[in-house]
């Protein structure tokens, strides 16, 4: 079980939430695609990337 105390409360969540996330090709278009995100935390979206992995 973790515990955090509040000064170190967001920097144990950043690392926890700081993850690569499996979007479906099936889910996306081949242009027009829009990504909605929403931060509660005062980070910077915009340094959100989709990136396509090769196998």
């Amino acid at each position: 079980m973790w515990y955090f105390l509040p000064s170190t409360c967001f920097e144990k969540l950043r690392e926890i939430v700081n993850f690569r996330y499996h979007v479906p090709r099936s889910w996306l278009k081949p242009s027009g695609n829009l990504l909605v995100v929403f931060e509660e935390w005062g980070g910077n979206p915009t340094g959100i990337s989709l990136v396509r992995r090769s196998r």
